[in-house]
């Protein structure tokens, strides 16, 4: 008797075994390069190399979602501005020290009057925790135990406050640059800040994201950096990881640094952590003289669209206004208005992207045989809005499009009908135009 128990105790054990081995090898998703793609090392990084270009799931945001604007100043008409643009998120220094002036005393009233116009607009906050505090502290920095805790104590007080929004929380701004923390490298002090912060944020705001480091570009400094930075656990306390990919090159050579950034990420987190660019834009000064303010516009549409085909779930201009009125100033010069506030271009162009496309998901890039040429497919239920441009020479490359009617977009929203008949002539220019397909 004992011998035929211990017989079908061994085929039963060995029966579920071999489910697990099944379902674990069977029902896994198919996550193999020959699904996906691979990686390819090139010079100074990697790069994806996906099976198709299709990206789109359904954790796609719909546009405008996610897409915003940084501003300094607090005023009910900038906040209308950004209403009519179609921004959602709306991304302001929470600074300490203008907030507590006097050891534990805390004045939060331009603040509240920020929120209360987001709230009336229809728009979210994403709040810096910046910068450092004299009550505390000498340097542009956190070192001291009691500047870590009359920080954390700050950050609770603001999350409790503003909590229930749907804010993002972004821990510092740019602190891998000497401007913003000092002295540097200031690594090991700004993990503990991460760290130390990051949970009391979650616990007084659950509807709220945490994001940082807020770093700035994407160079190879900036990877040693924040590889270093990854090694002190802050993956695990975060819930994006927010970059700032100035350049000054065109908003596409952004693509490899953003993958480069998701290996690493990979590499200390098993954590699926989408990566914010919390900070991003062109100012005039670096664009040719005679055509500098229709470039920027141009460059913003594209950091834009392209964003939304890499799976940037959050996209935040710099800056609204123009910070001076020196033309050869380079900080002075990124606004979509003017320091009068007069509108540029890309004023034009930021309300044309979000009023074509409001609605729309980004399904899939359309291969062209040309890797310059952008001809990126936004989809509404069943319902198409195709952005295209090239970063080469200007030529036309025809489309299938199953439609009536089809209404050609420019950047700066002027439009015309044309008819389809099953194709379409596009004409591919460094200018980012729309079709829509009815």
């Amino acid at each position: 008797m004992n011998r035929s128990r211990k017989r079908i105790a061994f085929w039963a054990i060995l029966f579920f075994t071999l489910i697990l081995i099944a379902r674990f090898f069977i029902f896994q998703p198919d996550r193999s390069e020959e699904n996906i793609g691979k990686y390819r090392e090139i010079e100074g990084g990697i790069k994806f190399e996906p099976k198709s270009d299709r990206i789109y799931n359904e954790n796609t945001p719909v546009l405008p979602n996610g897409i915003g604007v940084n501003i300094h100043d607090i005023n009910e008409d900038d906040i209308k501005q950004l209403s009519t643009l179609g921004v959602k998120l709306v991304r302001i220094d929470l600074s300490w020290h203008k907030v507590e002036t006097s050891p534990g005393q805390y004045d939060f009233s331009q603040f509240d009057r920020f929120v209360e116009l987001l709230d009336r607009y229809g728009m979210k906050p994403y709040f810096i925790f910046s910068y450092s505090n004299k009550l505390y502290e000498q340097d542009k920095s956190i070192q001291t135990q009691g500047g870590l805790s009359g920080f954390s104590q700050f950050v609770k007080t603001a999350a409790e406050r503003y909590k229930d929004r749907g804010a993002i929380w972004e821990i510092w701004n740019e602190p891998n640059v000497d401007l913003h923390w000092s002295p540097q490298p200031g690594i090991d002090d700004y993990a503990a800040l991460v760290n130390e912060t990051a949970p009391i944020i979650k616990q007084a705001d659950p509807t709220g994201t945490v994001s940082a480091p807020a770093a700035l570009a994407l160079t190879n400094e900036t990877f040693a950096w924040l590889e270093k930075l990854f090694q002190k656990g802050v993956l695990e306390q975060i819930d994006a990881v927010s970059v700032h990919p100035y350049r000054k090159k065109a908003p596409e050579s952004v693509i490899n640094e953003y993958a480069r950034l998701r290996e690493l990420i990979k590499k200390y987190s098993n954590k699926e952590l989408p990566v914010f660019s919390g900070e991003w834009g062109y100012s005039t000064t670096s664009m040719p003289a005679d055509f500098a303010r229709e470039k920027q516009a141009e460059y913003l549409v594209r950091m834009l669209a392209v964003n939304q085909m890499a799976e940037i779930p959050v996209s935040i201009w710099y800056g609204l206004r123009d910070n001076g009125t020196d033309p050869k100033v380079e900080v002075h010069n990124y606004g979509l208005l003017d320091s009068k506030g007069k509108q540029k271009p890309a004023y034009a162009a930021y309300k044309t992207f979000t009023g074509q496309l409001s609605g729309f998901h980004f399904k899939e890039r359309i291969n062209t045989g040309n890797d310059d040429d952008y001809v990126l497919v936004f989809e509404k239920e069943g319902r198409q809005v195709i952005v295209y441009w090239t970063t080469s020479k200007e030529h036309d490359y025809e489309i299938e499009a199953n439609g009536n009617t089809g209404k050609l977009v420019s950047l700066t929203g002027e439009s015309r009908n044309v008819p389809l008949n099953g194709k379409v002539k596009l004409k591919l220019k460094q200018s980012p135009s729309y079709i829509r397909i009815y």
